[in-house]
């Protein structure tokens, strides 16, 4: 589903129409049921196409569409915890104190930039905002996280996504004689090769923790091939 939108933002014209439609559907599967909505989320991270929406200097702000579906999850799970009263925005955890400061100091030194002049304010908080996103995003999987179940299900759909995105690299790589550097699904001809580098290079590490750390031979032996099948592709 999230690689067939893709493939409609990308190649259509009437963008807008389509993200509202796409937007209110994961409304509605947001409301009914998280975990799913976190799941569509999950695929989206790195299967969307990217909308510019303005740039500083030559720099863009690139908005992907898991960005809007972030928002809309966000409003979403807020709108069915408030109707069924159970509103529970910060779950205690050894990082919510070091996220706020965090956060504090991005402000801060966001606004000491524009005192001085560097930058505009639309584009600052654009980028603020898609920091704070992750953030955002770490307290709504916290709080929704009930059984270790779902933790397990949240992994594989990780490490299915990663694989691929592996496997586009792959035929990117192919399909253009490897004399470019390969990027994400969707994005556009020329592509931001640190965007996939940087995503590969996190779950390389998290499978590569996994490895180590399962009990199960079989396991290790599938999650093994799956690091060595990223290791290329982060290369290129």
């Amino acid at each position: 589903l999230v690689i067939i939108a893709g493939f409609i933002v990308t190649y259509t014209t009437s963008k807008i129409p389509i993200i509202v439609f796409l937007a209110a559907i994961v409304f509605i599967i947001t409301f009914l049921n998280t975990d799913i909505a976190l799941i569509i989320l999950i695929f989206s991270m790195l299967l969307s196409p990217e909308l510019k929406i303005g740039g500083i200097e030559s720099r863009e702000v690139a908005l992907r569409i898991d960005d809007i579906f972030l928002i809309v999850i966000s409003f979403g799970w807020l709108t069915k915890m408030a109707v069924f009263k159970k509103l529970g925005l910060l779950k205690h955890t050894p990082l919510n104190s070091p996220i706020l400061v965090y956060i504090f100091i991005c402000i801060l030194s966001t606004c000491i930039g524009l005192i001085a002049g560097e930058g505009k304010i639309s584009q600052s908080i654009f980028y603020n905002l898609k920091y704070i996103e992750y953030f955002l995003l770490f307290f709504m999987v916290v709080n929704n996280i009930h059984n270790i179940d779902q933790i397990k299900l949240f992994v594989n759909c990780l490490l299915l996504t990663c694989l691929v995105v592996a496997i586009y690299a792959w035929w990117e790589h192919l399909h253009f004689g490897g004399f470019r550097r390969v990027s994400a699904p969707f994005e556009g001809e020329a592509g931001e090769a640190n965007t996939l580098a940087g995503y590969l290079l996190l779950m390389m590490a998290i499978i590569t923790a996994l490895a180590i750390y399962s009990e199960s031979l079989i396991q290790r032996v599938v999650l093994s091939g799956l690091l060595a099948f990223t290791i290329l592709p982060f290369i290129f």
